[in-house]
């Protein structure tokens, strides 16, 4: 879900041999805020990962979404974080479905999608919330499924 766009925009580059594999890999390498990433998602990810065994970096390797590293603690089991991770991926799919119905929607990601629809519901046009409602409601269920999945850190 990381190298797919579900989880992320965008792969930490922590090193200058960070940068030189993305760029190796055909990844396209931007600057925010004085750091580098990779956009996501990946085009090396084909329902799996197509470099699986070369280098590439670092960030592909270190990743674990939350509930594989509470498995790996005995926190959870793996039955109950496969439902998360599918629940998650389902709604996923759900909304990518739902908004191929609507052309200027098409190929977004599912970021896009959140920031578009976040503008609809700041305009709050009755019309436009009834016509995207259910759109609008299986993202804030997506947004609080990918809580579950990945925490992000915070700043202290």
């Amino acid at each position: 879900m990381c190298c797919d766009g579900t989880l992320f925009e965008r792969g930490t580059i922590v090193s200058a041999e960070d940068r030189e594999l993305a760029i190796s890999k055909n990844l396209e390498v931007i600057e925010l805020r004085g750091k580098e990433f990779f956009k996501l998602p990946c085009p090396l990810f084909q329902g799996c990962c197509t470099i699986y065994d070369q280098d590439k970096p670092k960030v592909c390797s270190r990743f674990y979404c939350d509930p594989l590293k509470k498995v790996i603690d005995g926190e959870l089991s793996l039955e109950v974080a496969h439902e998360q991770v599918m629940k998650l991926l389902n709604l996923r799919n759900e909304i990518m479905t739902l908004v191929a119905e609507f052309e200027q929607f098409k190929n977004l990601n599912i970021f896009e999608l959140q920031s578009e629809f976040d503008l609809i519901i700041q305009g709050s046009k009755p019309d436009e919330l009834k016509k995207y409602g259910i759109i609008i409601l299986k993202l804030f269920l997506y947004k609080e499924a990918r809580k579950v999945v990945h925490t992000r850190p915070t700043n202290t």
